[in-house]
């Protein structure tokens, strides 16, 4: 018997049938491009980017094959051809693509004949091995640029298929079947009315970044919050309307829980959504039909330390609400799609039923999350239709699916979408459906943060779970591959490589990582030879790491040992798996690592080879060995599933996985006495060429508590790895009573050596895989400052070598020695290179090294003279343009003014530091003309940039250090830079700069609230000289202490480019360890201890006065300055604080001493015995060395 509401339902149907609308007619398709031949294609690469064209097998007859070459080059590579089509007024483009290649961007355009470029860019495309079908929407092609925007293209010229470069690499994309479908035009659809809304919100991060710009029709303006959770944007259309939902278009900083509100005055508000696990992207809102004027987004939590940003936010109006209908109980239907999680559609007897929404126009969605009732769905089936008749099945599976069905898609477009559900233990039921847009589509990856929900916590690692992991690098000095392990003690080899995880087994029971606590440290606590300790009541789990071998030769070598802590024998498995899985996460640029075939041979001693490459070194056989291609028709899991359930099949010689995802296992059973280990050594090649002596690498197998470490050459192998770092850094003797500064300085300096892609250096291992001209600046001066002066003599020599011939000085040079710019714009590197060649002078008084680079400072003068003519015209000379007048153009500057470019005072003051070393540079060559020159430019530019920063600050109001010229901002950082190393301490406006610090010191202290949430950039390690230098060392200190606080983990002693306060945040930290961070880090505390100011030399700026409590000593010992090795002692007793200092110096004219320690009562001082009065001047002038200072206390 049918239903009152079912019979309506079909005689409504019934009759709209009858007379169907306009845009009910039938689609008409035709193939615009069958791709037969490549004849007719013309070929766009950027430059340097291998590029080819071709006709291979395609899906029907033959198909465009692109073979490209991205390595070193983030460009394109693109393929036109003239295409005249007429495209009717509502349509979709559908193409068939596969490729073999990494990740990257996926692009169709379509140009008209004046040279207008409408696109769809599919970002990070994963590229299908096999054939799949690709549909564009009208609505989804945009226009990128041209000479004429307008947004209804008709006429199409020329169309282009291609990829640019996302991951890079190389690889082979095919393209088939290009064909227009003409759609049935969209009903008219209610708009809001944006001249007459009104947008409110609760704060803005910048006026450019106003409310209004989420309902401005514009994709290219966005709100943007400040840094808080509760922050709300509130919509007023002007009118009470019919809603049914909303779009909400996330930029980076989007909300993961937040509330959607309406109300009809403005007063009362109620809530129609409630979301807790947002993600991003496209939030697609439905929730029952309801009259509002206003739409309140109220925000509970942020799913970045930044604010919430917002493109824009489309209503749903009624009219064109979607209906949904149901196999049974279709009176219901609608629960599942209103908003309510407690309004549940529970189909009727049957396990099998379906949803099916008619979004009345074309839909484009990439996935469902279906929130269920009490039964399980076993069985999910997605199908879609244009017409509602005619169905195609989309995806399928028979997953157990209890709480939340989570169902990724390909994308797909269609007005129809049918969901069919089987359940077990009753009929299905759904409490709410969760649309998710087309950029959310099935993936790999998808599927495998599904497992990793769907499985015990530590399957699979945190990044799957949207949960932040740290990491370490693992490398060897002069070698271009470095590895890493993360927190949790898993190894990712090499750069976008697979991992080795381990796992163990006790009582029948999988142990991982989330299982138990874990501890990181460092050899000797400073060494760069990690090691992850899994602690747990019976055992301890050591995973140790380290690198070893020549250069373009290394390899790491893993070392696992297991320590029975009971009293009673232990006995268990250990498991070494291999996963595609980077350590590196996704939204760092890292993710999935394909492997696709294992070659291995368990049965001897061998390589255990993935992809064609030997990958592991395994010197024992182990008892048993598994391979598992990723399970995903029926219940999602890989190897770890098979280890958890004892069930390690016995893996062929041979294996192969298309998908990509294969894994593999070994298994070690272990049966260990009571305070006895068992150890497991392998070893990974980061080379085809690297040299591993297998019998260097024997496993230790299992020994007693007090017997005989029989780990052979591994452990030979460690000991000299760890002599190596320890002479290497034993240059480095500094004795402070806090350790950790000490220790963190010299790890941060191996990191610099290790990231140091042989005379590369390079801020990081992976993202920042490249030298960027102001990181390798800093960096060379905490090496030359600590005595590592041949590592950037190679560092200079070569950035020398990309120096134009008109003296433009590139800003990032890759680590395939390629110039990239982005096309950016950035000024400071002129400056910086100068900086950086008089800096090595300085130490080392080589002459012939800066004789030989007088052409290119030279040339890099005059390039600076060019630029600031630019700004020197008559137009820069009218009071509205004057604050520009001399500087350098606008500029992304430290990458500050992205969007747009400003006139950075970064940038200038750099450039200002230029002119005067090359002044200095050329009076020690003996050329005084051109050192005149040089001297003439940077007091007219130093004039210049003082007049425009008054100018600014009388113009904006302001009392601190603008950080550029158009905006008046504060940015403390950057301004730190203007009094080290720029050197501008005696020119800078006082209460501006005291002001500027101030300013960061409240900032500062609001991050130690325990409710403080937010992010910061550790660049701002710099601020500590700006205190030192204004007289403020106790801030200097306390500041690098607090620092400490935000190393992660902290005992590996560095930071990542970004800190947030959540410690398992998802988002992008930059690169880890990130040591243009880790070298303002060493040159802060250097600063502290020595510093040179023209020809004067200052100790002890920075001795605080908890290090010169009683009994407590500070030394250096031969610590390089511009004037020879100095050393000094201060030993700290009841009465007195006694310094003793010694050096060789010359060229130093003055040599300054701090006086008195920062927060020391003092009553006399003695210089070599004799009475010194000027001691209350804050400096003590030593006549000669050596000399005695004695501190008298009263």
């Amino acid at each position: 018997m049918w239903s009152r509401a079912a019979i309506r339902s079909f005689i409504l149907c019934a009759l709209m049938s009858l007379a169907p609308p306009v845009w009910a007619a039938e689609a008409k398709m035709s193939v615009i491009e069958k791709f037969e031949t490549a004849e007719g294609w013309t070929k766009f690469q950027g430059d340097g980017v291998g590029f080819d064209i071709g006709s291979e097998e395609g899906v029907e007859g033959r198909a465009l094959a692109l073979r490209f070459d991205f390595t070193g080059n983030k460009a394109f590579a693109v393929a036109g051809k003239k295409m005249p089509v007429r495209l009717p007024e509502n349509y979709k483009l559908t193409f068939y693509v596969r490729g073999d290649a990494p990740d990257n961007h996926l692009e169709l355009k379509l140009v008209d004949a004046a040279g207008n470029v409408f696109w769809k860019k599919f970002s990070d495309f994963a590229f299908p091995k096999d054939w799949r079908k690709i549909s564009i929407l009208k609505r989804d092609i945009t226009f990128a640029w041209g000479p004429s925007k307008y947004d209804d293209l008709r006429e199409v010229d020329r169309m282009e298929v291609g990829v640019s470069c996302g991951s890079g690499g190389t690889g082979a994309v095919w393209f088939d079947e290009l064909t227009l479908v003409e759609l049935p035009a969209s009903p008219p659809e209610p708009k809001p009315d944006l001249q007459r809304a009104r947008v409110t919100a609760s704060s803005v991060q910048e006026d450019r970044f106003g409310a209004k710009a989420a309902m401005d029709g514009d994709f290219g303006t966005r709100w943007s919050s400040g840094f808080n959770d509760a922050e709300w944007l509130v919509i007023d259309l002007g009118e009470i309307r019919d809603l049914a939902g909303l779009t909400i278009f996330w930029e980076a900083a989007f909300g993961e829980a937040y509330d959607v509100l309406l109300s009809e005055d403005g007063d009362v508000y109620r809530t129609v959504h409630t979301e807790a696990r947002g993600d991003g992207n496209r939030d697609l809102i439905f929730f029952r039909k309801q009259n509002a004027r206003f739409i309140k987004i109220a925000g509970r939590r942020r799913g970045t330390a930044w604010g919430y940003s917002i493109f824009e936010v489309q209503p749903v109006f009624g009219a064109v609400a979607p209906d949904i209908t149901a196999s049974s109980n279709p009176h219901d239907a609608p629960a599942a799609l209103d908003g309510d999680p407690q309004t549940v559609w529970a189909a009727g007897k049957g396990a099998r039923q379906s949803l099916t929404i008619d979004f009345k126009k074309s839909m484009s969605l990439g996935g469902f999350f279906i929130r269920l009732g009490s039964s399980p769905v076993v069985r999910r089936v997605v199908s879609v239709s244009d017409d509602g008749e005619s169905w195609e099945e989309v995806v399928s599976s028979n997953r157990r699916a209890a709480g939340t069905d989570y169902i990724f898609m390909p994308a797909t477009d269609g007005r129809y979408f049918k969901l069919d559900l089987t359940a077990t233990g009753g009929p299905p039921a759904v409490a709410d459906i969760t649309l998710k847009g087309p950029e959310e589509k099935s993936t790999p990856q998808r599927i495998l943060e599904i497992a990793a929900l769907e499985s015990p916590r530590g399957s699979y690692p945190r990044w799957l779970s949207k949960q932040q992991e740290y990491w370490t690098v693992v490398g060897a000095v002069d070698d271009d591959q470095e590895s890493l392990l993360s927190e949790d003690g898993v190894l990712e080899p090499w750069h976008r490589s697979h991992t080795v995880a381990p796992f163990l087994k006790i009582n029948g029971r999988l142990r991982t990582y989330a299982d138990v606590e874990t501890e990181q440290e460092l050899a000797d606590g400073y060494l760069p030879l990690p090691r992850v300790v899994w602690k747990s009541v019976e055992c301890d789990l050591i995973i140790e790491a380290f690198a070893a071998g020549s250069a373009q030769k290394t390899s790491t070598y893993l070392t696992y040992t297991v320590v029975n802590k009971t009293a009673a024998p232990l006995a268990g498995q250990f498991y070494l798996a291999i996963r595609p899985l980077q350590v590196n996460p996704p939204w760092m640029h890292g993710g999935l690592a394909e492997i696709r075939t294992i070659e291995y041979d368990r049965l001897k001693p061998g390589f255990m080879s993935l992809n064609g490459r030997p990958a592991l070194f395994v010197p024992r056989p182990p008892d048993t060995y598994g391979t598992a291609a990723f399970k995903s028709a029926d219940q999602y899991g890989d190897i770890v599933e098979d280890i958890r359930a004892g069930a390690l099949s016995v893996g062929a010689d041979t294996f192969s996985d298309p998908q990509g995802l294969g894994s593999a296992a070994l298994e070690y059973a272990f049966n260990i006495e009571p305070g006895a280990r068992a150890q497991w050594n392998f070893a990974v090649p980061l080379h085809e060429e690297s040299e591993i002596d297998p019998a260097g690498v024997r496993d230790a197998g299992t020994w007693g508590a007090g017997g005989a470490d029989p780990a052979g050459d591994v452990e030979a192998g460690r000991s000299a790895v760890l002599e190596f770092w320890r002479d290497k850094l034993s240059r480095i003797r500094i004795e402070l009573p806090d350790t950790e500064f000490v220790r963190t300085l010299q790890s941060n300096i191996a990191y610099i050596l290790i990231n140091d892609d042989r005379f590369r250096l390079q801020p990081g291992s992976r993202n920042y895989e490249a030298s960027w001209m102001r990181d390798g600046s800093i960096a060379a001066q905490a090496l030359l400052a600590m005595g590592y002066t041949s590592e950037v003599e190679r560092y200079l020599n070569w950035i020398s070598g990309f120096v134009g011939a008109d003296g433009w000085v590139p800003f990032i040079v890759s680590n395939t020695d390629k110039i990239e710019t982005h096309g950016w714009k950035e000024f400071d590197s002129q400056g910086q290179y100068i900086f950086a060649l008089l800096q090595y002078y300085l130490y080392t008084k080589d002459e012939p090294f800066l004789r030989d680079k007088a052409g290119r400072i030279d040339s890099d003068v005059q390039f600076i003279r060019n630029l600031r003519a630019e700004r020197k015209t008559a137009d820069y000379e009218k009071p509205d343009q004057r604050e520009f007048f001399g500087l350098f153009p606008e500029s992304v500057s430290h990458e500050g003014y992205i969007d747009p470019p400003r006139h950075s005072y970064w940038d200038c003051f750099w450039g200002v530091r230029g002119l005067e070393d090359a002044a200095r540079i050329f009076r020690i060559l003996g050329d005084g003309e051109k050192s005149k020159r040089a001297e003439e430019e940077r007091r007219d530019f130093q004039t210049c940039l003082y007049e425009s920063i008054g100018r600014v600050v009388e113009k904006k109001k302001i009392d601190y250090m603008p950080g550029c010229a158009e905006l008046g901002d504060p940015d403390p950082t950057a301004s730190a830079a203007a009094l080290w190393p720029c050197g501008q301490l005696g020119n800078l406006p006082r209460p501006l700069a005291l002001a500027t610090f101030e300013r960061y010191w409240t900032d500062l202290q609001k991050r130690g609230d325990p409710n403080w949430k937010g992010g910061f950039t550790p660049y701002e390690i710099r601020n500590a000289n700006a205190y030192l230098l204004t007289g403020q060392a106790d801030r200097a200190h306390a500041m690098l202490k607090r620092y400490f606080e935000w190393k992660r983990p902290r005992a590996w002693n560095h930071w990542a480019e970004v800190v947030v306060s959540d410690y398992r945040l998802a988002q992008y930290l930059g690169d880890m360890p990130h040591t243009w961070i880790g070298a303002e880090f060493v040159n802060g505390v250097r600063n502290m201890l020595v510093m040179e100011s023209g020809d004067a030399l200052y100790l002890g700026k920075g001795i605080c006065r908890e290090w010169v409590e009683p009994g407590k000593t500070v030394a250096v010992t031969e610590l390089p300055t511009h004037f020879g090795p100095v050393s000094y002692k201060i030993e700290s007793r009841e009465q007195s604080i006694e310094v003793r200092v010694d050096g060789q110096l010359t060229g130093a004219d003055t040599i300054v001493f701090a006086s008195p320690p920062a927060g020391k009562d003092i009553a006399a001082v003695l210089v070599d015995d004799q009475p010194y009065a000027g001691w209350r001047s804050g400096e003590i002038v030593l006549p000669q060395l050596p000399a005695k200072i004695v501190f008298q206390l009263k």
